[in-house]
């Protein structure tokens, strides 16, 4: 076996079983959030837990190695911009003892900053249960059914969030008391603002920190400017003063927010807490 491509014990984690009722979540060497995924067998791979991504993805040599079947093309639009990509065909795809499938992924370009990972997984998938993000005690389950009712019952009430293109769910939030709506997007690394709502909330530029260069998905690059919030409200929760990345990235007009007030809430703010998402009643906890 490809050393890149190594069951995911290589990275230092633990591997949970078919009959777990949980997975266990780490941070790869790129800062993304992944878990153990099996693709069409019993080895595990490292893939991205991604609530702001429409589809799963592989990386385009996990998909050679992996000797994964071509499916036509398909364009995507990431963070960073849009690209026309190979699709491939995954019989079945295991997660938390979850089995997903026939699933179509897009191919990935390998990334740009060398991160060893296999791919990501989507909404195809994640979209179908209650999603229990908990960064904090690093695990990840997914409930359906009944168990997911036994456990929306104990958590209280519910913030309603709003689909917006691509089927993803938005929340309203509120920086430095204005009010805007944020992407819920465990993919990404760092929050981002859209400069209409940076300047709307008066975020301050943080001339502290220099500016840095994201490639997204598909290996555009954007420029993020920092920038730090006095405060920021999401999801019932108080955040206080903290960091946040300022760009019109063309994943807003995707979205279908790039004319609104907009953030991509990503793992930094979100991974403070423990993140449950019903996709299925678009019902979001912060707990």
């Amino acid at each position: 076996m490809h050393s890149w491509i190594s069951k995911a014990t290589l990275f230092g984690i633990a591997l949970a079983s078919a009959a777990s009722a949980e997975a266990p979540l780490s941070f790869s060497k790129s800062g993304h959030v992944v878990a153990p995924v099996s693709i069409g067998g019993e080895d595990q791979y490292l893939f991205v837990v991604d609530t702001g991504a429409e589809g799963s993805a592989v990386y385009a040599r996990f998909a050679r190695e992996a000797r994964l079947e071509l499916g036509g093309q398909e364009q995507i639009v990431g963070q960073t911009g849009a690209a026309s990509l190979p699709l491939r065909k995954i019989t079945h795809l295991k997660v938390d003892g979850r089995t997903v499938g026939p699933i179509v992924a897009s191919e990935l370009p390998d990334r740009a900053d060398g991160a060893v990972m296999a791919g990501i997984i989507g909404l195809d998938v994640l979209g179908r249960y209650l999603v229990d993000f908990d960064l904090p005690a690093a695990r990840l389950a997914l409930h359906d059914g009944v168990d997911a009712a036994t456990l929306m019952a104990s958590l209280g009430p519910a913030v309603s969030a709003r689909t917006i293109n691509g089927g993803l769910l938005a929340v309203q939030v509120e920086v430095n008391g204005v009010a805007g709506w944020g992407v819920i997007d465990t993919g990404a690394r760092e929050t981002r603002i859209n400069t209409r709502f940076a300047k709307l909330a008066k975020v301050e530029e943080d001339k502290a920190t220099s500016a840095t260069t994201v490639h997204g998905a598909t290996n555009s690059a954007s420029t993020l400017l920092p920038g730090r919030t006095r405060t920021v409200r999401m999801l019932g929760r108080e955040l206080g003063e903290t960091s946040i990345r300022i760009a019109d990235l063309p994943v807003f007009e995707a979205f279908g927010l790039h004319e609104e007030p907009a953030m991509i809430i990503g793992a930094d703010y979100l991974g403070r807490f423990r993140l449950l998402i019903d996709f299925p009643t678009r019902r979001v906890w912060l707990r």
